[in-house]
């Protein structure tokens, strides 16, 4: 039996992505990303990175925006390759699209550090056609 992996979500997600062999990348298809979150969360890993995040202007520029744009100067530091797609609002934290831990929670304090009640789920193995639908995105 599955069981969910209930908030915080911040250690398990983290935790799943430290156990990743350094030579597989990780994709972190997230639409709102707080950087100081995400910068926590992939911390000393030496696998390569790859963001899908939305940028809505909205999103960007409200007062209580839930996206930033210090993620572009942060992920150039750090050799993270950064693709926007809109039209996304899955999350997605996957090593090499071989496994994937799917969740309610965004990249931030509220999504992953326990500021609203989450949730996720651990998929140790994709099917092709699986892999195939993150891949298109």
């Amino acid at each position: 039996m599955t069981e969910l992996i209930k908030s915080p979500l911040f250690e398990e997600i983290r935790n799943y992505l430290k156990t990743a062999d350094p030579e597989k990348q990780i994709f972190l298809y997230v639409p709102y990303i707080k950087t100081n979150v995400l910068s926590k969360l992939v911390k000393d890993l030496e696998n390569k990175i790859t963001i899908i995040t939305t940028w809505h202007m909205n999103d960007l520029l409200s007062p209580f925006a839930s996206s930033e744009l210090e993620l572009y100067p942060f992920c150039k530091e750090n050799d993270i390759a950064l693709y926007i797609n809109n039209k996304i609002h899955l999350k997605v934290y996957s090593v090499a699209l071989e496994s994937v831990i799917v969740a309610t929670g965004n990249i931030s304090n509220r999504g992953l550090e326990g500021g609203h009640e989450e949730c996720a789920v651990l998929v140790n193995e994709l099917s092709s056609t699986d892999r195939l639908f993150l891949e298109k995105i």
